[in-house]
C-alpha cells in the first residue's frame, strides 16, 4: 500500500487479525452516509496492522501521523471524491446505491487480512460494487460516477463515452480511455505488455509496473503482508 496510490484517483496468508471499526454500520447494510467513515476505518486499520515500518512511513507521507489521523484524512477524501458524487447522482436519478452490497464489500475487504490486495483503490475488487451509474452512451453526465461501467465522462463533451476497444484510435492525456487490458500508445488502443517486455511507462504493462532502470515490465513486489 503506498501513498502514491490512493482511492482518490476512486476497485494481494492472513498473518494478523483485522477488525473493522464500528463507525455506524448495522446488521447487513452500510448506508451511504456511513460509507466514508467505514471505508477509512477499514483502510487505516489494515495499514497499521499489516505494513512494516518502512511501508507505513511511505503510506503516511506527510498526510497523517497515526491510525486516528489516517481515518480523518481518508474519510475526508472519500467523502469529497466518492461519496458526495454518489449522493448527488442518487438524488438526481443518475445512480443507485445498494447498502447491502456495501456491507458485503466492507466484510470482504476485512476478510483479506494482510493478504490479497491492500491497496485502497481495490476496496471494491472482491465484491459486487454497491454503486451503479445509470447514464448510458451519449447521455449527459456531470462526472463519471453518473455513467454506466466501462464509460468515461469527458470534461469537454459531458456525455457518457464508452471505453475504446482494441485498435480504436485514441489520444493520450484525454478522458476517453481504452478498455481493460489495453493502453493508448498515442495513436491506438493496443494490448498491455507482458512481463519482461520493453516499456516506457507503468500504464503499458499488464504487471502494472515498468522498471525505471531496465525499462522492462516487472511484477510489483507485494507490500503490507504483515511481515
Amino acid at each position: 500500500m503506498s501513498r502514491k496510490s490512493t482511492i482518490f484517483s476512486l476497485a494481494c496468508a492472513l498473518t494478523l487479525p483485522f477488525m473493522v471499526p464500528a463507525c455506524g454500520s448495522s446488521g447487513g447494510s452500510l448506508v451511504l452516509d456511513e460509507l466514508a467513515a467505514e471505508m477509512a476505518g477499514a483502510v487505516c486499520a489494515k495499514a497499521y496492522q499489516c505494513c512494516n515500518t518502512t511501508e507505513i512511513e511511505d503510506f503516511q507521507g506527510t498526510n497523517f501521523t497515526d491510525e486516528a489521523s489516517c481515518q480523518v484524512f481518508y474519510a475526508g477524501g472519500i467523502e469529497t471524491y466518492l461519496v458526495t458524487l454518489m449522493r448527488n447522482a442518487v438524488a438526481d436519478g443518475t445512480g443507485t446505491y445498494d447498502a447491502g452490497n456495501a456491507k458485503k464489500c466492507l466484510d470482504a475487504y476485512a476478510s483479506l487480512g494482510c493478504s490479497g490486495s491492500n491497496d485502497p483503490e481495490d476496496f471494491f475488487s472482491n465484491c459486487t460494487n454497491p454503486y451503479t451509474g445509470l447514464q448510458t452512451t451519449d447521455e449527459a453526465c456531470k462526472n463519471v460516477m453518473e455513467c454506466v461501467e466501462k464509460h468515461s465522462c469527458p470534461t469537454d463533451t459531458k456525455v457518457c463515452t464508452a471505453f475504446l476497444k482494441l485498435n480504436d484510435t485514441c489520444e493520450t492525456g484525454t478522458y476517453v480511455y481504452c478498455e481493460a487490458g489495453l493502453y493508448c500508445d498515442g495513436s491506438n488502443c493496443v494490448a498491455l505488455k507482458a512481463k519482461d517486455a520493453d516499456c516506457a511507462a507503468n500504464t503499458e504493462c499488464s504487471t502494472g509496473k515498468c522498471d525505471d532502470s531496465t525499462y522492462k515490465c516487472v511484477d510489483i513486489d507485494p507490500v503490507c503482508t504483515g511481515n
